[in-house]
């Protein structure tokens, strides 16, 4: 059936004097699939691409001792097909213990791209990054970069999520010398899901996701 959930079976046979048939294909996960269809007088083949639910990569940021903060854009390909179906996770690896150079914020800047920043470039870090796309059960809120630090703010989400259901992803970038308790400020979702609160901090500039499942 459409929904792929009767009895699996590796064959379909074409009932006689008919010459067309459907069949529908199930993957576990993304890769080509072939499709084989023979006859008495021959055979054919169909390949089926199939898109992955997760893309990964990696992209670096340079060494540069300007001061200045630095930005990379990292491919995502295949593009996902919708980016209110998808959410970034990542992971910042490098030698260097400044907070400006350590602390990466990333975001999934468009269906093709992945784009992270941060406030100076002391020594070399590798960003390894990886986006889930679900096409159902999964929608997520893509905030703009905001800038932060100091009183609690409000940021209102382009939609309302059920917070039963729901997670918050943040990243941030720092603008300090030290890592320490007002660089870890919380992001509270809302009890009618239609707002996030950023805690009191010493942040730069934070970007936030909220995946409703």
């Amino acid at each position: 059936s459409s929904s792929c959930t009767g009895t699996p079976t590796s064959t379909y046979t074409l009932a006689s004097g008919l010459s067309t048939g459907t069949v529908y294909v199930k993957t576990i996960t993304g890769g080509a699939v072939t499709l084989t269809a023979n006859a008495p007088f021959g055979s054919a083949n169909q390949v089926a691409n199939v898109v992955g639910a997760v893309r990964t990569g990696e992209c670096s940021f340079a060494s540069s001792m300007n001061g200045q903060p630095q930005t990379i854009t990292c491919p995502v390909s295949p593009a996902v097909s919708d980016v209110t179906r998808a959410f970034l996770v990542f992971q910042a690896s490098l030698a260097s213990t400044a907070t400006t150079a350590a602390n990466v914020r990333c975001r999934l800047a468009s269906a093709s791209s992945v784009e992270c920043m941060r406030r100076t470039g002391a020594g070399a870090a590798t960003v390894s990054w990886q986006v889930l796309e679900s096409p159902t059960g999964l929608r997520v809120e893509h905030l703009p970069p905001t800038a932060c630090g100091g009183a609690p703010s409000t940021l209102t989400l382009p939609r309302a999520v059920t917070p039963s259901r729901s997670f918050v992803l943040k990243s941030a970038s720092n603008a300090g010398n030290n890592f320490d308790d007002d660089d870890t400020q919380a992001v509270v979702l809302s009890a009618d899901g239609g707002t996030v609160t950023l805690g009191p901090g010493d942040c730069d500039t934070v970007q936030v996701q909220v995946v409703d499942l």
